[in-house]
């Protein structure tokens, strides 16, 4: 069962397909062993280790072969293509032979030699001619991703001499657990949720480096993380820019908070296996440089340098009064948590009290604006009793119910009616008539 296993996963890096074969074995296996009626517990832990020995194989094949395309060799002509591919098997073909034998110090040398001449040849090659200084970057940046992602399993496991300094840095960061940005000086307020949120960014991307295969894409995690401490400050301040002095104790934070493992090993991975240009130049440099700045400050970290005396340094360190600071400063934080709501309750209470005041003199100054009409002069205040009088008076005459609107009405319609019976008559009497009783009509109205 072990010789089958072990050679299940010798042969998982190199086909998908005999792991599948392997797979079908391990069930007629499994079958044998229940009709041997083994102890379930143990077929059990045997069949737990095969699968992921099979998966990690699997992961291991599927992770180089999706590093293994030329996709970035797509903006030059076919020639180039070919040339750039030929040049990179031939390689990777030598490495396989003659790397694992070598020290890591040798391993880089060969690397670093290969990557100055396809640099050369780029540059030189009359395959090469057409293409930009922007298309031979994006070549170079393509030949590195690949080669690391397919050397990565050999030179990774020979920085050996890192491993002893992985150890210490990581028990030393370990013990400085107990660290809070005012220790370090650090402009970051872990009060306000959005830069918890940005620092827990900040340390993803420090551990995703151990991830990552290509050195430049383990730069690209220390670029954003450095972005995300400059975002830190920003939010963290509150009267003053963050400048350059306030970035390194922000980083030194947030290394601690992070605690990853292998980190020299990745950065000396960095160093040896990535392009020499990306590190002598650049935002990515640059940050590259600070982070290992921090890792000598951290390193060398001391009582003197917290302005701690040694007793409590060494109960911090020990673990005997790190959980008794923990406390004690959750209980300041909450502290000052309570005087943020204090403060804030203040200033509800002043803007309220402002907001009264500015209501009541806007009701003061349209009282005062809006007034009623007076009339001080008395030959207006008569002229106008009169306009009134004058107006009552027309209304009492226009009233259906007024003497003289009735007779008005009743002398009208007789008129019209003896005027419509008539109308054929040319008697000078009977017109004579009609005349005169028109005229009384008239008379008795004027009267009235």
């Amino acid at each position: 069962m072990d010789v089958k296993r072990d050679e299940a996963s010798s042969q998982g890096g190199s086909s998908g397909t005999s792991w599948f074969k392997h797979r079908r074995s391990l069930s007629a296996d499994n079958s044998s062993l229940d009709s041997q009626r083994e102890p379930a517990q143990t077929s059990m832990k045997e069949r737990l280790m095969t699968l992921r020995s099979g998966f990690e194989a699997m992961l291991d094949k599927l992770t180089r072969d999706s590093a293994s395309g030329i996709d970035f060799l797509a903006p030059l002509k076919k020639a180039a293509q070919q040339d750039v591919a030929a040049q990179l098997r031939t390689f990777i073909d030598r490495f396989d032979d003659e790397g694992p034998t070598l020290s890591v110090t040798s391993q880089s040398e060969l690397v670093q030699q290969f990557y100055q001449d396809m640099e050369d040849r780029l540059y030189s090659h009359d395959v090469y001619s057409s293409a930009t200084d922007e298309q031979r970057d994006s070549v170079m940046l393509g030949i590195e991703r690949h080669l690391t992602h397919h050397i990565y399993h050999i030179v990774f496991r020979h920085l050996k001499e890192e491993d002893e300094e992985d150890v210490k840095f990581y028990n030393k960061v370990k013990q400085l657990r107990w660290i809070r940005p005012h220790h370090l000086d650090a402009a970051i307020d872990m009060l306000n949720e959005e830069v918890v949120k940005e620092v827990d960014a900040a340390q993803d991307e420090l551990l995703t480096i151990d991830a990552m295969r290509a050195p430049q894409d383990k730069l690209r995690c220390i670029q954003t993380c450095a972005q995300t401490v400059f975002s830190i400050l920003r939010k963290s301040a509150s009267t003053q820019a963050a400048g350059a002095d306030d970035f390194l104790p922000a980083l030194i934070f947030v290394l601690i908070k992070a605690h990853p493992s292998r980190f020299k090993s990745n950065l000396k991975f960095i160093q040896l296996f990535g392009l020499p240009s990306y590190l002598s130049s650049g935002e990515a440099a640059y940050y590259y440089t600070n982070l290992e700045g921090a890792i000598h400050h951290i390193a060398s970290m001391d009582a003197a340098s917290l302005k701690l005396d040694q007793e409590q340094w060494d109960k911090l360190m020990t673990g005997d009064a790190s959980a008794a600071v923990e406390g004690l400063e959750s209980i300041e934080a909450m502290k000052e948590y309570l005087d943020r709501l204090t403060s804030l309750e203040t200033k509800a209470k002043v803007m309220k009290r402002d907001v009264s005041v500015l209501l009541h003199n806007v009701q003061m100054t349209s009282a005062s604006t809006v007034r009623p009409l007076d009339f001080p002069d008395t030959g207006l205040t008569d002229y106008s009793q009169r306009l009134a009088r004058l107006s009552k008076s027309r209304k009492s005459l226009s009233s259906p119910a007024s003497p003289t609107t009735a007779r008005r009405r009743s002398s009208t319609a007789s008129l019209s009616a003896r005027q419509s019976s008539s109308t054929s008559l040319n008697d000078p009497t009977e017109q004579q008539s009609v005349r005169e009783g028109q005229s009384v009509e008239d008379a008795a109205g004027t009267d009235a």
